[in-house]
């Protein structure tokens, strides 16, 4: 089984994180895929994330969008 290091995951969430992105949190799903050849399995872990408007803020307690005021 090859998996990414967690940092590697990680980068470019922090990025997009950065740039004003927060993630959806109802959107989160786990989808999974055989290799008929090889007979690995690719977990791919997916969520949606938006452009934050100048209400919303990452809540890293909660793992969501929060609405400020």
């Amino acid at each position: 089984m090859n998996e990414r290091a967690p940092e590697a995951f990680q980068r470019p969430v922090n990025e997009l994180e950065a740039q004003g992105y927060v993630a959806r949190g109802d959107s989160y799903g786990v989808f999974w895929e055989t290799d008929a050849e090889t007979g690995k399995t690719l977990h791919l872990h997916s969520m949606e994330r938006h452009k934050a408007d100048g209400n919303e803020a990452w809540d890293s307690t909660s793992k969501k969008a929060q609405r400020l005021g």
